[in-house]
């Protein structure tokens, strides 16, 4: 079985973070050659990984300035590869790939993608939804993270009810053995100078408007100075934000880690763990933090909520009063050993090798099926 996935990049986002763990898995287990075409190569976090697990790994040319040129490429691309399946993934690569569906109809491979998030900012634009319905409509399957992403993305398309049964559910998964074993690092290498009373928070997550690091800053003037708190990730924001802790004199308090591959070690060595998503269509940090057995604290969003279910303490996402009493909450030693011990049962049902099967079953029942 030979499958090409189609992304934008291969940075530090939910979507390439999965495909990080689920292509060596489908790769040695499922013996299927799994290809990567990505739209760009900017300092891609995960190359370098995949290709030491044999995954073959394609750049659209910089050169390829157009929709038409891109389309283009990326269709030559599919036919040279003899392909039996293309699984795209992410806005615009997902729309470039039914692009050249839609025009190759009759010689493309058959064509299946992924949904990673709950909302954006196209299904803000009502003039937009008969594009996305053609769009969404020349995939065999559209695959959804969790059940809100899938409801969402149903509630926006507005298909016929003899066309929901394209709509499924897939739950991202993580290698869990990785998070529960991992080795803390020395708290002093994460952030210079913090005393042994001092309580660190960590948050994972790239610096964009949806991550809501914003609030988190906020919330941090509202906590003691025993907080420290150390931020990894990097993105479009992390100025801003640099800027927002400067403001609030919280220099001392706030670490930038920027990007970093020992994500399990961190987690391993910090206290409590923030997901304040504005919105989310999973939330891979807040999985893999409770597989760590970890207390984790997250916004009470769509997608976020389902995944964590009772295994996190939630808030609302916009009230730095509210998120800061839930993690005034976990002084107690009680209530820190009781989201500990949530945590990590939650985490067990997000095991990345669930994920794996259900997606190579999808990929074998699409591509048995006649036109």
């Amino acid at each position: 079985m030979n499958i090409l996935f189609v992304c934008n990049g291969l940075a530090g986002g939910g979507a390439e973070k999965l495909l990080s763990e689920l292509l060596p898995i489908m790769k040695e287990q499922y013996k299927i050659r799994c290809d990567i075409l990505i739209l760009h190569n900017k300092n891609e976090k995960y190359i370098e990984y995949l290709q030491s697990k044999g995954i073959s790994i394609c750049v659209v040319p910089e050169t390829c300035k157009t929709i038409i040129c891109k389309c283009n490429y990326i269709w030559h691309y599919m036919v040279k590869g003899n392909y039996d399946l293309i699984h795209a993934n992410l806005f615009p690569a997902f729309y470039f790939c039914s692009i050249i569906r839609i025009l190759h109809r009759k010689t493309s491979p058959k064509m299946i993608m992924t949904e990673h998030s709950t909302d954006n900012h196209r299904r803000h634009i009502k003039i937009l939804r008969p594009l996305e319905k053609i769009i969404y409509s020349s995939y065999e399957k559209n695959i959804c993270i969790s059940n809100k992403t899938k409801d969402n993305l149903i509630k926006w398309l507005k298909p016929g009810n003899k066309n929901h049964n394209k709509f499924i559910v897939i739950n991202n998964g993580i290698n869990i053995e990785k998070y529960v074993n991992a080795i803390g690092l020395e708290r002093r290498i994460l952030f210079p100078g913090i005393e042994d009373n001092d309580i660190l928070i960590c948050m994972i997550g790239s610096f964009r408007e949806a991550k809501n690091h914003a609030t988190l800053i906020k919330t941090m003037r509202r906590l003691p100075e025993k907080y420290k708190l150390v931020l990894a990730g990097e993105g479009p924001l992390e100025l801003k934000i640099k800027e927002m802790t400067k403001e609030f004199n919280l220099e001392k308090r706030v670490v930038f880690l920027g990007y970093r591959s020992d994500i399990d070690r961190i987690i391993k060595t910090a206290d409590v763990i923030v997901v304040p998503s504005k919105w989310e269509g999973f939330g891979l940090s807040a999985v893999e933090s409770m597989a760590s057995g970890k207390p984790v604290i997250v916004s009470e969003v769509e997608g976020l909520s389902e995944i964590v279910d009772d295994g996190a303490i939630k808030f609302k996402w916009d009230s730095d009063e509210e998120f800061a009493s839930a993690i005034l909450k976990l002084e107690n030693n009680e209530i820190y050993e009781y989201y500990a011990g949530k945590a990590r049962n939650r985490a067990k049902v997000f095991d990345i090798h669930i994920a794996a099967n259900e997606y190579v079953k999808i990929y074998k029942d699409i591509i048995s099926q006649k036109e």
